[in-house]
């Protein structure tokens, strides 16, 4: 990471899959941070307000 520099980041979670035991769920899947450009991030955001 370079100072001064500003980064973009998406947040995923992929959910591969949901059990139920009784009072327990459990699940299982994958979270991380993907790198994305300026304009990538501007359209995910307007996707996201649009859902809202």
């Amino acid at each position: 990471m370079e100072k001064g520099k500003t980064y973009y980041l998406r947040f995923d979670i992929e959910f591969q899959d949901a059990t139920s035991m009784g009072t327990v769920i459990s699940f299982s899947g994958a979270a991380g941070l993907i790198e994305v450009n300026k304009e990538q991030a501007a359209n995910d955001l307007k996707v996201l307000n649009s859902s809202m």
